[in-house]
């Protein structure tokens, strides 16, 4: 009997092992549906909870080979997008002597840089 539960199946997992992973699996059939010029799915509640998904969730989608994969943004630090608050900041790094990121274009001069920045 012990050979029968750890005899390898035809993806090479064990029996056993295969049976574990199937029962962390979720699968949920459903229909791509029209939402005004685009398509859509539902992704239930279940689904999501399975995956560690807030409902809220920034991801990235992801679609190759006829899969397509959904990724959640882990985002490292909150990004502060208060404009009011920038100049402050710019002042604070300075003064600890932050230096800027290395110009990457080495001074290549570019149409932006000449008619809009310096304007």
């Amino acid at each position: 009997m012990a050979n029968k539960l750890n005899q390898k199946s035809k993806s090479g997992l064990s029996r056993k092992y295969s049976h574990k992973l199937e029962r962390q699996k979720i699968n949920v059939r459903t229909k791509i549906r029209s939402i005004g010029n685009s398509r859509g799915i539902i992704l239930s509640n279940k689904l999501l909870q399975k995956a560690g998904l807030a409902q809220d969730a920034d991801i990235i989608v992801t679609a190759h080979n006829g899969q397509i994969i959904i990724v959640e943004l882990k985002v490292q630090g909150v990004v502060n997008t208060d404009l009011s608050s920038w100049e402050k900041q710019f002042k604070q790094a300075i003064k600890k002597r932050n230096v800027s990121e290395k110009d990457l274009f080495e001074g290549i001069p570019n149409e932006f840089d000449q008619n809009e920045w310096t304007a």
